[in-house]
């Protein structure tokens, strides 16, 4: 306890700063000044200075330093290029190869042997056609080549006949035991003849060009698989007409859609300025939604060379590297865009 008799003495600023010098009160750290000052200026307000105090609170001993400078770059040395940040879009995925499966004629649906989701190969039977006239239009083809056959043969026996006639003739002629018209009638005989059995080969190969056509449609009636997929879309019935035109609202022009799996592409919208980040031949990791733990590699395919006026946005392909069951058509993804195609964490995770 202070003396009241006793003067009271204030320390100059001079013998502040000798204080503060020889690491009486000296904040340890400028993050420790705010909780230095006040055990300070406790121990200053004990020794009675309201202008300690005053000084010690003036004082900079708690700033923080000044940054110092970077150093100058070496005469001759080159500053590293800056490597652009990774992308990130989404999008979709869709198949490049798919078709609708439809019959090349005309005709009643009669049995469908597939169902939506059905894994087919090329060359499978989709679905069949009612072949009843059909079939009645190869018996008649086979019917009419067989009639064409037997003329043939008829007209050759004909014309065998004709051509000994026509030899007796020829000698009684040379020993003018013949007239003249009896040699040349003969003659006439053997030749037409000749030409009415090569008009029967004409119409045998006539007969067997429309039993071949009668059979191909018989064939046509089976729909078949053009290429290996799925069945994504099953759009007719049994008992359904099928046409490959349109013949108005109650004829079917599509059977089914196939889908190859194979051909599974990610089509992404990039605005027009980020699309200097990306190049064709550049690796992507693709997530699907549906799986966020499930990352594919890809790689950019195609970038479309035109943007939409309304959005400003480029469509860009890219291609699965490998291809997962569990990734389907019309899924949205994630596309992460690496920052260009050698950089080191593109190649780890394509690994």
């Amino acid at each position: 306890r202070q003396d009241p008799a006793r003067p009271q003495r204030t320390l100059s600023e001079a013998e502040v700063r000798r204080m503060l010098g020889s690491g009486l009160a000296a904040p340890a750290a400028p993050a420790r000044a705010g909780r230095a000052r006040p055990v300070l200026m406790g121990a200053l307000a004990a020794a009675g200075g309201a202008g300690l105090l005053f000084a010690v609170m003036g004082s900079n001993a708690g700033a923080p330093e000044p940054a110092k400078a970077a150093p100058a770059p070496a005469p001759g040395a080159s500053a590293a290029p800056a490597v652009p940040a990774a992308l990130d879009a989404s999008g979709y995925v869709v198949a490049a190869r798919q078709a609708t499966v439809s019959a090349d004629t005309t005709g009643r649906l009669a049995a469908v042997l597939v169902q939506e989701g059905a894994r087919v190969r090329k060359g499978d039977i989709i679905a069949r056609l009612d072949t009843r006239d059909l079939d009645q239009q190869v018996a008649l083809a086979q019917a009419q080549l067989a009639t064409a056959t037997d003329a043939r043969e008829q007209r050759q026996v004909e014309l065998d006949a004709a051509r000994d006639r026509y030899q007796r003739i020829a000698r009684l002629w040379e020993q003018r035991f013949s007239s003249e018209a009896d040699y040349r009638a003969a003659a006439f005989t053997v030749e037409r003849l000749r030409a009415a059995r090569a008009m029967g080969e004409s119409e045998i190969a006539v007969a067997q060009r429309r039993l071949e056509m009668a059979q191909q449609l018989r064939r046509n009636s089976l729909i078949v698989a053009p290429f290996d997929g799925i069945v994504a879309n099953l759009a007719a019935q049994v008992g359904e007409i099928v046409s490959p035109m349109s013949g108005g609202g109650f004829t079917r022009t599509g059977i089914c859609t196939i889908v190859d799996i194979g051909s599974l592409e990610v089509r992404v919208q990039i605005n027009e300025k980020y699309i200097s980040r990306i190049s064709p031949g550049q690796a992507v990791d693709i997530t699907p939604r549906a799986y966020p733990g499930l990352r594919l590699p890809g790689t950019v395919v195609t970038i479309m060379p035109a943007a939409s006026r309304e959005t400003g946005a480029i469509e860009v392909i890219a291609r699965f590297d490998r291809i997962d069951e569990r990734v389907l058509p019309n899924m949205s993804v994630d596309v992460a865009f690496a920052s260009r195609p050698d950089a080191p964490a593109a190649a780890a995770g394509r690994g």
